[in-house]
């Protein structure tokens, strides 16, 4: 399986990789790939690593060593102590809404770990946090279990479509509603406001997979500026209020049936009168533990764990696409070329020069004989330019 962007399918198709059209993948037969293709080899946890193991009808996973040492800290511990117990009280899912830098993507696969009984585990999350989340997962071990990491925009690939409706299914919007979820045991939506424009395709596939899904961990240091923004978490706030999720699927009639301050506008469009007394309302339903004991979501500042620094700046490597891999390779090969750095063992000019004693004396020596030499031919040309002239006359 290749993991191919859209402007490389040539080059794919070119080194004889092939399309195959169910799983919207590109394959390679072949003992080994091609230099052309090495680029866009399938990594671990990706969707392109999960389809070859199902079509190699590959046995299930072995736990992974985790190859690094990760001790949670007391803010995690509890976090990871909150999700289980929402677990246990069949909650649909928990909001971890801890602000940034207080490892939130720690704390989450933490929790997953510790739930013995999930095997197939789906994480979303922008582009430039894939990286990361490949790194904690192999730092803490994947426990055996099913994961794909996918970012929000190629949500789509987990739908399948029936051959009718693939005639008829020309956007993603129209992918979500006649597409069918897979079944999965843990979703995780990370930066999970990403989905706070219900209309918007994106939001559409990640509800629909929410729907199907066991139970769902919402990660968000801004979950919503005003309760519109909320609609994604409807099916938490569905559980806490009491509601029925089909209530919710009206969600800002749900927000009027609440009394949080929203209105239809001048053309129809729903507003928000800007009320804090309504943003507090949402915070206790979230944060606050009900009647059973339990809490639907966690959120902690800096400032509120003893230690914590209020800036926590942490350097986090970005995760190129298999095409910026085969850019980045192509120009650091150049680079060594031109710096000749090349792997062969040979010293470089500049070094050889020094340990041959040709540095800078034998260099301002050559400079000398130059300037020399440039001096005599000009006294020649000059003379012979006076003898010239002495004949003529």
């Amino acid at each position: 399986m290749l993991d191919v962007p859209f402007a490389m399918r040539g080059v794919a198709a070119a080194s004889a990789a092939r399309w195959d059209k169910e799983h919207s993948v590109f394959l390679y037969d072949g003992a080994a790939l091609p230099a052309a293709l090495a680029p866009f080899r399938a990594l671990p946890y990706s969707w392109e690593m999960h389809v070859q193991r199902e079509l190699a009808d590959a046995p299930p996973a072995v736990p992974s060593t985790p190859d690094g040492a990760i001790a949670l800290r007391a803010h995690q511990q509890d976090a990871v102590r909150a999700i289980a117990t929402a677990v246990a009280a069949k909650l649909p899912g928990f909001l971890l809404a801890d602000d940034v830098g207080l490892g939130k993507t720690i704390t989450a696969w933490a929790a997953i770990l510790a739930m013995r009984t999930a095997k197939s585990v789906l994480i979303v999350c922008p582009l430039a946090v894939i990286a990361h989340w490949r790194r904690t997962i192999e730092a803490m071990g994947d426990g055996g279990k099913d994961i794909v990491i996918l970012n929000y925009d190629r949500l789509g690939k987990l739908f399948e479509l029936s051959e009718a409706a693939r005639k008829k299914v020309r956007t993603k919007k129209g992918l979500a509603r006649a597409g069918t979820a897979p079944e999965l045991d843990v979703i995780v939506l990370d930066e999970s406001h990403r989905c706070k424009n219900p209309t918007a395709a994106r939001s559409k596939l990640a509800a629909k997979l929410v729907a199907n899904a066991g139970f769902t961990l919402w990660l968000s240091a801004t979950a919503g500026q005003n309760p519109l923004e909320l609609s994604y978490l409807a099916p938490l706030l569905a559980r806490v209020t009491g509601a029925s999720a089909k209530d919710l699927k009206d969600f800002e009639q749900w927000c009027i049936d609440e009394k949080l301050g929203v209105t239809r506008g001048n053309f129809g469009k729903w507003e928000w009168r800007g009320d804090r007394a309504d943003c507090e309302k949402v915070r206790v339903m979230l944060f606050e533990k009900g009647k059973g004991g339990y809490a639907a979501g966690i959120r902690r500042r800096p400032e509120e764990i003893v230690g914590w620094p209020s800036i926590n700046r942490i350097l986090q490597p970005i995760e190129l696409s298999a095409e910026g891999r085969a850019l980045y390779q192509e120009a650091w090969t150049a680079f060594r070329r031109e710096m000749e750095l090349a792997r062969a063992a040979r010293i470089p000019k500049a070094r050889w020069r020094r340990r041959c004693g040709c540095g800078r004396r034998a260099r301002s020596s050559a400079r000398r004989a130059r300037s020399s030499w440039c001096a005599s031919s000009s006294t020649t040309a000059t003379r012979s330019r006076s003898r010239w002239r002495s004949s003529r006359r």
